[in-house]
């Protein structure tokens, strides 16, 4: 219960600051059938060329905290063109407290947003971590919108300034199928987690709500 008890007085905490400032706040819940998952985006665009993120994922199953995921980073990003950004990130995942350095990539139309990152993570060593965002939202009614989304990132070891391929240390797969209408999203979602070369594997599937403040 007293997991449950933090998730909720951290939405409600952040859904504050978000009333009170003028930020974005996108948070999302999953039910699967292995674990309940939380995770939200909150966004401040202090001016053109600066902005601030933090993005907060937590994971637990249901009766114990055994396979408990986490993941926390405050990021400043500044974006010196309309499409490519530069960033910086402090944050805490399993088993510890990292640091990212990352080039971004991002489009956007009416319809459709991709979202590329490459950068290096130091968390005991280094790695080169990759990040993949593609989201389309087709029309399918007056109000009403599909949705298609497919998120991707991998962590792999550097040795002696070299990219060891060999060394996956950590993967994450998100997929989201559902529906988009006004400000909410929800359908099947699908989560997908890897750690140390694949030697621990878990997967969660289950429904999704998502809300953009």
């Amino acid at each position: 219960m007293q997991k449950y008890l933090i998730i909720v007085l951290l939405a409600l905490f952040v859904n504050k600051q978000v009333v009170s400032q003028n930020v974005t706040y996108n948070p999302e819940i999953l039910l699967g059938h292995r674990a309940y998952n939380y995770q939200h985006k909150v966004g401040s665009e202090l001016n053109q060329y600066f902005t601030i993120t933090n993005i907060v994922v937590y994971d637990t199953e249901y009766d114990k905290d055994r396979k408990a995921i986490y993941f926390l980073r405050n990021t400043v990003s500044y974006n010196f063109h309309k499409h490519f950004s530069i960033a910086i990130g402090l944050g805490l995942k399993n088993p510890g407290a990292f640091t990212t350095i990352s080039g971004g990539y991002n489009f956007k139309s009416k319809d459709f947003s991709l979202v590329y990152a490459l950068g290096t993570t130091y968390q005991n060593h280094f790695t080169l971590e990759t990040f993949l965002l593609v989201e389309y939202t087709p029309k399918i009614g007056n109000t009403l919108y599909g949705l298609i989304k497919f998120q991707v990132s991998g962590n792999f070891k550097i040795d002696n300034y070299q990219i060891n391929l060999k060394e996956f240390e950590r993967g994450i797969q998100q997929f989201r199928l559902g529906l988009n209408k006004g400000n909410g999203q929800f359908g099947f979602a699908a989560n997908f987690d890897q750690f140390s070369n694949s030697n621990i594997s878990l997967f969660n599937l289950g429904i999704f709500y998502k809300h953009n403040f």
